[in-house]
């Protein structure tokens, strides 16, 4: 085994050893925009979402793994759809149908 292995299983068995299995987390998401609008008036816009464990097919996923791989996913299922090539930089990726993709969507609900 490479030094580079075997630092990767013990640090793995540290943490395994150290941090607790928690199968029912739930996260927390809180956003807040404020500013003025184009009349001068100050605004504020809120929004919390909480994202419980959920089943992806036969598989159920921690709040943290859904929240996680969701994203992920969703980009890639959107850059194999386009006609980006080479390097994507998130810019690049239009948010509304990123944000109301199949992946995102039930996880952080619809937007307009």
């Amino acid at each position: 085994m490479k030094n580079t292995d075997a630092a990767i299983k013990t640090l793995q068995e540290k943490m395994e050893s150290a941090i607790p299995h928690i199968e029912n987390d739930q996260i927390v998401l809180y956003a807040a925009v404020e500013g003025k609008d184009r009349h001068g008036v100050l605004r504020r816009s809120e929004v919390s979402k909480l994202i419980y464990p959920q089943n992806v097919g036969i598989h159920r996923l921690r709040a943290i793994q859904t929240t996680t791989a969701a994203p992920m996913v969703q980009a890639a299922f959107m850059l194999m759809e386009s006609e980006h090539k080479g390097v994507v930089l998130q810019s690049q990726i239009d948010p509304k149908p990123f944000l109301n993709g199949n992946f995102i969507a039930p996880i952080y609900g619809y937007i307009n």
